[in-house]
């Protein structure tokens, strides 16, 4: 189960009973366990901006892949959540229906609140036999290529705003542009 849904899976429950009055997109661990910082994504954050503040990263990223391969058995990096949910973000439609780097279906989502046995798993009708109504749009691919593309630049761009690299802060607002798939200054 995804944790923030397993930790509160009756907060969920009500979240996803409610899809259709508002638009609740799922990015899945089925998807954010495509994108793996691999040794050669960590080198490349490492290297294109060598700083304290890509060495924190490099450091998040290492303790991760070891907790990820001990526990979960990740032998080739660990996966980004939460930076897949907020690249969908930047890259959504204004009806927040889809995404240009995510391939998206509207499906039926329900959240186990009773079973001991897989309490906060979240039950998606894939195969639409429920006959229930869809109530999410369910993420069910993602352009790992693109998603790293915007990524890298991304923590360069933090890289070179990061009060870690000198006690002169340089502060400016970011906007990324879906359409350029790039990040603008303002």
């Amino acid at each position: 189960a995804e944790f923030n849904i397993q930790a509160d899976p009756e907060a969920a429950k009500i979240v996803f009973d409610h899809g259709d009055r508002f638009p609740i997109v799922l990015v899945p661990l089925e998807v954010t366990h495509r994108v793996i910082a691999t040794p050669e994504i960590i080198e490349q954050v490492r290297n294109q901006r060598p700083c304290e503040f890509s060495n924190l990263l490099v450091d998040w990223l290492l303790f991760f892949a070891s907790s990820y391969k001990n526990v979960f058995g990740f032998h080739s990096g660990p996966p980004l959540h939460d930076p897949c949910a907020v690249a969908f973000v930047m890259t959504a439609s204004s009806q927040w229906t889809e995404s240009s780097l995510f391939e998206c279906e509207r499906l039926r989502v329900d959240v186990e609140c009773a079973s001991p046995l897989s309490r906060g798993q979240t039950v998606v009708d894939v195969f639409k036999s429920t006959g229930r109504k869809a109530n999410c749009h369910v993420c069910r691919n993602i352009k790992v290529d693109e998603f790293w593309k915007i990524m890298l630049q991304a923590i360069g761009l933090a890289a070179n705003a990061s009060p870690l690299n000198s006690y002169n802060v340089v502060c400016f607002c970011l906007f990324f542009d879906p359409l350029r798939g790039s990040f603008l200054p303002q």
